[in-house]
């Protein structure tokens, strides 16, 4: 792989906030982040752009109204542009799952959307009524597939090529990049120094040229092959669908991103709030308001999604149901129609949007396992598919009594979207496993409870049998039955890899819960840990009169410090010799050692 230049590296360094850390890539990939960097604000950027000018909710729909395709034809525009780039990627993602290097995927999916959004511009010159529409809605859902395509295999390219603390910041700035071009676009629109036709039906061929060019930057990024996976036939397809059962922070996930679709769906019922004929210029004002909206959250967002992806989508939703509540108040006090008035609405729509956007893509980059990002997304934008198709349905038949009721409901679902985000992991999660006779409630534990409520991960705390709360008998239980209590409780109350911070006995635990249920696992934390005690700092520690009456009584009480005698057992020494983790010897010939048990590093 080729090496970056300095100017790659300065920028690198400035835009993100951890440019030393390896943020899980590869000891190849980590040494070309800067250049990747910088190649995929460059094509993304592009992509934006392009999305921008051919914003099927504003752009396409004044194209068809100028060309004369009806109201059922326009209706079409934005299930066939959202939905048609979703739902096939539950099919698509076993052939790109295929390549050793999906680059090419995204990249020859960005071309063939710059000829589809060509081909619109060309529909334009050359067509109109009803018979344009129906051409420009094909070229759309080709431009949708091509979409999906891309949509499937970024992810995956993405996390495989910039680092996991700073992928928001890449995807937001060359958002921003993007808004900053449309914004240009909008300023043309209402100074109109050309007819707006011509300007609409240019910026759609500059479209297809941004997407050309980007899929060419794309295709220059330094991206490692990866094993050829099995391209998978249409009932394995189906079968991923099985993710949802199985992981249950992707259901949540995909329930949240449902819940918030009404950021995409409503700015057609703010149009019809507004109700009045504020004539041509009245595009403009959208267009400019819904690039400001992107040129002033995408980056933040981005750094955000950096620091807390689930907190993004918990205040875009919020941010969503304030929106569409102020579209409401607007409308019953008969504002809506005021110039400007539903353009300040939709910038605010549109900044609950873009933080759905740059939170969910951040979300599920790093919630999903390395070698099924593809699948996840896949099965994500299938189900989020579905869901667009039927709200956009159900909007239609609550716009029947008025454009407010769906504008309603969808302030409604953003506020639910906004709660069952808020219930969404956030990386592995964190389990304390205490010490020796100590308990949940202990200063550790109850600091750690706090440190991880502030950062917004889940975290499990809990008592072995005999200690603080649960039942039993201390001096009945050993370390055999802790290790039991842990893994249940790990296996039973968690999901996915945990990190294990464990305190003196807890650190000995932990190291057997990475020996027994690794894939578990994320990674350890000890505290002052102590593997191995009952032989090393109990039985070590008897005199051999203490030795002769724990072995002869079953049981030796000890003087404690913390009052009653403490009582230890044979059961417990005699267990905790088959759990040991290191044990000191010397082999003949060789240096002492640490090894682990059963290991037979020493012959």
């Amino acid at each position: 792989m080729s090496h970056h230049s300095d100017f790659e590296e300065q920028l690198f360094e400035r835009l993100v906030e951890d440019p030393d850390s390896d943020g899980g890539l590869s000891d190849a990939q980590s040494r070309v982040e800067p250049r990747n960097f910088l190649r995929h604000i460059l094509s993304l950027a592009a992509s934006k752009l392009a999305d921008g000018l051919v914003d099927a909710k504003l752009v396409l729909s004044w194209l068809l109204t100028h060309l004369g395709a009806g109201a059922g034809v326009i209706g079409l525009l934005v299930p066939v542009r959202e939905a048609g780039s979703l739902l096939p990627q539950l099919f698509t993602a076993g052939a790109i799952g295929a390549l050793p290097r999906r680059k090419w995927a995204w990249a020859v999916g960005s071309v063939v959307q710059g000829l589809a959004a060509l081909a619109i511009a060309g529909i334009a010159l050359t067509m109109e009524g009803p018979a344009a529409g129906g051409a420009i809605i094909a070229a759309l859902a080709v431009l949708a597939l091509a979409r999906s395509v891309c949509s499937a295999s970024y992810k995956d390219v993405l996390g495989k090529t910039v680092g996991k603390s700073r992928r928001g910041a890449a995807t937001g700035f060359a958002s921003s990049v993007g808004a900053a071009g449309v914004i240009v676009f909008a300023g043309l629109l209402l100074w109109q120094p050309l007819d707006r036709a011509v300007l609409v039906i240019g910026a759609v061929a500059l479209a297809g040229v941004a997407w050309i060019l980007g899929g060419a930057i794309f295709a220059t990024l330094d991206e490692e092959a990866q094993p050829r996976e099995e391209v998978l036939s249409l009932s394995q397809s189906i079968g991923q669908l099985r993710l949802v059962r199985e992981d249950g922070q992707l259901a949540r996930f995909i329930v949240a991103r449902s819940l918030l679709v009404g950021s995409a769906l409503a700015p057609p019922y703010l149009l019809v709030l507004a109700a009045a004929g504020q004539g041509d210029r009245q595009l403009g004002l959208l267009v400019l308001a819904s690039a400001l909206a992107s040129l002033l959250s995408s980056w933040v967002w981005g750094r955000m999604s950096d620091r807390s992806a689930r907190r993004v989508l918990i205040w875009s939703g919020v941010a969503g149901a304030i929106a569409l509540g102020a579209a409401l108040v607007l409308a019953a006090m008969g504002l809506a129609q005021v110039t400007g008035a539903i353009a300040v609405v939709l910038f605010g729509l549109m900044i609950a949007y873009h933080g759905v956007r740059q939170g969910r893509t951040t979300y599920l980059v790093d919630m999903a396992p390395d070698d099924q990002r593809a699948a996840y997304t896949a099965v994500s934008n299938l189900v989020v598919g579905v869901v667009l198709l039927v709200a956009g349905a159900a909007s239609a038949g609550l716009a029947v009594l008025g454009a407010q009721w769906a504008v309603a409901a969808f302030a409604a679902a953003s506020a639910l979207g906004a709660w069952v985000a808020w219930g969404l992991d956030e990386g592995p999660g964190i389990v304390f496993l205490g010490g020796f006779r100590s308990d949940m409630q202990g200063s550790k534990a109850v600091h750690l409870r706090d440190w991880v409520a502030a950062q917004g991960r889940a975290f499990l705390r809990f008592d072995y049998s005999g200690h603080g709360a649960s039942d039993g008998a201390f001096e009945e239980g050993c370390i055999g039955d802790w290790v039991a209590d842990a893994r249940a409780a790990i296996e039973a109350l968690t999901q996915g890899p945990q990190i294990l911070v464990g305190s003196s006995m807890g650190g000995w635990i932990s190291l057997l819960m990475a020996r027994t249920i690794p894939d578990r696992v994320a990674g350890l934390v000890t505290i002052a840990a102590a593997p191995d005690f009952t032989e090393r700092g109990f039985w070590a520690g008897f005199s051999p009169d203490q030795r002769e009456s724990l072995m002869h009584d079953g049981r030796i009480a000890l003087p404690s410090e913390y009052g009653e005698p403490l009582v230890l057992t044979r059961r417990l020494i005699e267990d905790g010799r088959d759990q040991l983790r290191m044990r000191m010897c010397r082999c003949p010939g060789r240096w002492t050692c640490w090894t682990m048990r059963r290991a037979r590093i020493c012959g």
